[in-house]
């Protein structure tokens, strides 16, 4: 299947849900949850930058229209394979800031 998501789109998604934190926004739930399409959610996930914080990708893959490649970028994009250099979960939340 092809999947298609206009300019117009392209800019309302990235005007509401990528780097907003740089310009001291807050991402808005409700604009969010009238997102219906899963190609519209794994475009967020696909430029966002980690760097606004984890809020808009759990509303991601906890969303009813998320699909499991989406989910799966999240996941390997928080690169899982870093917590296994540590011998324990202590070890791990010791080096949260690393």
């Amino acid at each position: 299947m092809k999947y298609h998501i206009t300019k117009k789109r392209f800019k309302f998604l990235e005007d509401n849900f990528f780097e907003f934190s740089f310009e001291g926004r807050e991402p808005d739930r409700t604009i969010f949850d009238g997102i219906e399409k899963p190609e519209e959610l794994h475009v967020i996930a696909w430029f966002y930058n980690w760097d606004d914080g984890a809020e808009v990708l759990n509303w991601i893959v906890n969303s009813p229209v998320c699909d499991s490649g989406t989910a799966k970028l999240i996941f390997w994009r928080s690169q899982p394979d870093y917590y296994t250099t540590f011998s324990s979960e202590e070890d791990a939340g010791s080096n949260a800031d690393v």
